[in-house]
């Protein structure tokens, strides 16, 4: 009988919720409540890949193998006897020729999770044991748990940038990003209330000297 011992690090990956108000095609990543898949509520890489193989076979021989995980819940057809050997048939023709067009036309554009717990085997023994009992025992243990953790953030955000932009704004040309503020409202919002005053005035000017002025005869 052989034992087999594996110790395994764990990494932890969380995410900001700065991550979380940006768009997904931003970031980058999605979270597990993020899910935009048929087969599952919940979002993880392997349901994504699962899912893209799925309308692969689809494509290419009209239904998707059954033990495909939420292929009922998706309404997907799924293959009887005839379309299993299609999809065999398919397979065997990619490996033969070597078809890494259609590999790459047909792969799969999953986003990674943004928040994830990774398990790293760093080391392995494996010994015999005296009694003859036959087969293998495997144990693993995490020795210290986490001995990583991650953090994904967003480095340089709107407000750091206004910051950034001001703090150069103000040693280079002495003013700072309120300043240019208060210019855009001068040249802009009060300039327009005030030809909009002026307008009103002008106004009631003409109509009361139009009602005082004394008629000749």
């Amino acid at each position: 009988m052989y034992r087999s011992n594996a110790n395994m690090r764990v990494i932890i990956t969380y995410a900001t919720d700065d991550v979380r108000n940006l768009r997904v095609d931003h970031r980058k990543c999605r979270f597990r409540d993020e899910s935009n898949l048929a087969i599952s509520d919940i979002y993880s890489v392997n349901l994504c890949q699962s899912q893209c193989r799925a309308e692969m076979a689809i494509r290419l021989c009209g239904c998707a193998p059954f033990f495909y995980v939420g292929v009922e819940r998706a309404h997907y057809n799924i293959c009887d006897v005839q379309g299993m050997i299609c999809l065999v048939d398919h397979v065997k023709k990619s490996k033969s020729d070597g078809d890494h067009k259609t590999r790459d036309k047909h792969s799969c554009a999953c986003y990674p999770t943004c928040e994830s717990e990774e398990y790293v085997i760093e080391d392995t023994t494996t010994e015999e044991s005296e009694t003859d009992t036959g087969g293998t025992k495997l144990s693993w243990c995490v020795p210290n748990y986490p001995t990583v953790r991650m953090k994904r953030d967003i480095l340089f955000t709107l407000p750091d940038m206004l910051v950034a932009f001001g703090g150069t704004a103000a040693f280079f040309l002495g003013c700072s990003v309120l300043s240019a503020v208060e210019i855009f409202y001068y040249c802009t919002l009060r300039l327009y209330f005030y030809l909009l005053e002026v307008r009103r005035q002008r106004t009631r000017y003409i109509q009361h000297d139009s009602r005082t002025r004394v008629p000749t005869f």
